[in-house]
């Protein structure tokens, strides 16, 4: 145990400080050191002046952290526990083999944020050996639709669409005008719907508003017309949407966008 001075508000105070030692228990039974704290034990007021504490306690160090404290506190200690058992969380101090085999999805949160640092004993589970097979397979599978997507709307020719909606999600800049329209299309070849992005619209005001893209450089309605378009970036989402662009974007959204 050693000795430390501190100080409060008016006086300088004498502390002590101890390793205490932090046990826990796993999954299994087996105690293990989780962390060694620091404790911190006010002992009492000695004076105002720094002079006389110098005088009575001439070994002592000042400890610029104790500073405005007068109660007793225990400061916790860097984690002490192997990186295969949880320090904290759901399964605080719960061998992680164990919770895999229950709670997967758990384990692999743990793993992507890396909590406590169990990344790499995570990664030696059999069940990541599993969960690595099945994303690689996934991104096979993905890409083999996307490179079909691909083969039906190529970057640079032309290709016939069918207009599914007018125009919707119109964007403007700071300068109220207009840089981004979309509107709906259907494509021989591709199940899912396509979203077109064009880089002006024309909105038409009445009783039935609706908008107008500029395709081809001129405002027409696209619902329900089939249009010959060329697109100029293309882009496959994880979740399965696509978009294509038709207009070089130059505008605050960047450059034509290629995928």
């Amino acid at each position: 145990m050693n000795q430390l001075i501190g100080f409060a508000t008016q006086f300088y105070t004498l502390w002590s400080v101890e390793k205490v030692q932090v046990y826990v228990t796993d999954s299994n039974g087996k105690h293990w050191l989780a962390r060694v704290d620091d404790r911190y034990t006010y002992h009492k007021n000695i004076s105002k002046s720094l002079d006389e504490v110098r005088r009575q306690y001439p070994t002592l160090t000042l400890d610029a952290e104790l500073r405005g404290k007068t109660t007793s506190f225990d400061r916790e200690g860097e984690s002490q526990l192997p990186d295969y058992i949880f320090g904290k969380g759901k399964y605080a101090y719960q061998v992680i083999a164990d919770v895999a085999k229950i709670d997967w999805e758990y384990v692999l949160w743990a793993h992507d944020v890396n909590m406590g640092n169990h990344a790499s004993h995570i990664e030696t589970l059999p069940q990541w050996a599993e969960h690595k097979a099945k994303l690689e397979f996934k991104a096979k599978q993905d890409k083999k639709v996307a490179d079909a997507i691909r083969a039906i709307l190529p970057i640079g020719q032309p290709i016939a669409i069918h207009g599914l909606s007018n125009g919707f999600n119109l964007e403007k800049n700071d300068s109220d005008a207009i840089v981004r329209v979309t509107f709906k299309a259907a494509v021989d070849g591709i199940d899912s719907d396509i979203w077109v992005h064009c880089s002006d619209a024309n909105p038409v005001h009445g009783i039935y508003p609706y908008i107008m893209p500029v395709v081809n450089g001129k405002a027409q309605k696209t619902k329900f017309k089939d249009i010959t378009v060329t697109p100029t970036g293309l882009r496959v989402y994880e979740n399965g949407n696509i978009a294509i662009w038709i207009d070089p974007l130059t505008s605050e959204y960047g450059p034509t966008i290629i995928y």
